[in-house]
């Protein structure tokens, strides 16, 4: 009775729960990789930024896949509301690929942590505003997970390109 209660109150958020699992799931591969004695051939921060490139084209995948739901997320004034969701939808996919391209990975992250900020205003809107997607039917009440995930998902993309070692210590043209 109660983890049926747990498992309905967590309905809004699955795919939060979704992608943050594969956000970390490379991260924790790499880590249970070492209990287990494996070759540490990558550093974390590079799981990490394959982690972060898995949910760019996870949430991209929303943008194609149903444009129309996602353009109610912007205000009635923007013009070219569905061109626009498919337009970010293609800018998720190309700063997930190149966060692991070695030369760009810090520009990338500086990029994405931009889009995050960015897209805030969206998700505060679609929060206030009740629009059934991606769990801002929950009104304001949305905001108190969706903003600290936004943070999380910055200081994330940080943390995997602009720390360890990146494009000044490997050769030119090398996955990060």
């Amino acid at each position: 009775m109660v983890f049926d209660e747990l498992l309905a109150g967590l309905a809004p958020f699955k795919n939060l729960i979704f992608l943050t699992l594969a956000l970390l799931g490379p991260l924790l591969f790499f880590h249970i990789g070492q209990l287990f004695g494996l070759e540490r051939r990558y550093e974390p921060q590079f799981w990490g930024r394959l982690g972060l490139c898995l949910f760019l084209f996870m949430t991209a995948s929303a943008h194609f896949t149903d444009p129309m739901a996602m353009a109610v997320m912007l205000p009635e004034f923007v013009p070219f509301r569905e061109y626009i969701v498919v337009l970010t939808g293609f800018l998720e996919i190309g700063l997930g690929l190149a966060v692991l391209y070695n030369p760009v990975t810090r520009l990338m992250g500086w990029a994405i942590i931009a889009m995050l900020i960015g897209f805030l205003p969206a998700n505060i809107y679609a929060a206030l505003n009740y629009i059934p997607f991606g769990g801002a039917e929950m009104g304001p009440a949305y905001l108190l997970v969706r903003v600290p995930y936004q943070a999380f998902l910055a200081g994330f993309a940080f943390w995997t390109t602009q720390t360890g070692q990146h494009a000044s210590t490997k050769r030119f043209g090398q996955l990060a």
